[in-house]
């Protein structure tokens, strides 16, 4: 009787031991994303189930994404699997560059931190920690500048798009995906200083962008606090979008939306 009764206990001990162990930090959203004859998998960011997926940019057409040493910019979303992206955002610093060969940024995967509910990089050209997190419809960006001077952040896209300066401290836009459009609203934690328009690699003065490889840059003249760019996606129209955000990021630290979405991740994993 003692004897079953402490194989009993030792057995209900081992059952509540695994039961507190947070199986979300055994995945590795790297996995897949070295695939010569497949299609590989990009390390996306995001909540079960939600609208909202984002990923680094390494170089365009390379199947091994993880052998990769450069990024590129950062999604703003991701509206179908293994269908790109739409709309992208990159922090860099010094001279003001649109092409993306230009401005891509060395990157090292061993000072990598990587999970389902959160990513972080350091861009090696600029000394810029980039780290992210996501709600169900908008991602938090996080960009140190460090002591660089110069710190800008460009705002483009591939397909045919529209962007616009809104008031002094955000973007709002869309870019077509497949006979629709997805909308979005990014709002800055710091005010611009300065901002420019491209086209086509063409810079010129404007609070305003619109067709194929066009965008805008906003730019600091100092480094100061690292700058968060809040991004609320809608498949309906700018003001939801930036709705979306409210409702779900306003208010709200990044290290709250990033602990919630790793407790959203252990519950959903952990069943």
């Amino acid at each position: 009787m003692k004897k079953t009764a402490c194989i009993i206990s030792i057995l209900a001990f081992v059952l509540i031991s695994c039961n507190r162990d947070d199986v979300s930090l055994y995945v590795d959203p790297n996995i897949g994303s070295v695939a010569p004859l497949l299609t590989t998998k990009v390390p996306t960011v995001h909540r079960p189930n939600s609208m909202v997926r984002v990923f680094p940019i390494t170089k365009p057409g390379l199947n091994d994404r993880y052998l990769s040493d450069r990024i590129y910019g950062f999604t703003v979303n991701m509206p179908a699997y293994r269908m790109g992206y739409l709309t992208e955002l990159m922090p860099t610093t010094g001279n003001l560059l649109t092409n993306r060969n230009d401005y891509a940024s060395m990157y090292d995967h061993a000072m990598e931190e990587v999970h389902p509910w959160y990513h972080r990089v350091i861009l090696e050209d600029y000394g810029i920690t980039a780290d992210w997190t996501t709600t169900e419809r908008s991602v938090i960006y996080r960009f140190d500048f460090s002591d660089n001077d110069s710190c800008n952040i460009i705002f483009r896209s591939s397909n045919n798009s529209n962007f616009n300066i809104s008031g002094n401290n955000a973007i709002s836009g869309w870019e077509e995906f497949e006979k629709t459009r997805q909308y979005f609203y990014a709002e800055f934690s710091r005010p611009f200083e300065s901002r420019v328009s491209f086209n086509q690699g063409s810079i010129s003065s404007g609070d305003y962008s619109s067709g194929r490889n066009s965008g805008l840059i906003v730019t600091w003249l100092s480094s100061g606090d690292p700058v968060e760019v809040r991004i609320g996606v809608s498949y309906i129209d700018e003001k939801q979008a930036a709705a979306n955000l409210k409702n779900e990021a306003e208010g709200r630290s990044f290290s709250a939306i990033k602990n919630e979405s790793h407790k959203v991740w252990s519950s959903a994993l952990g069943k």
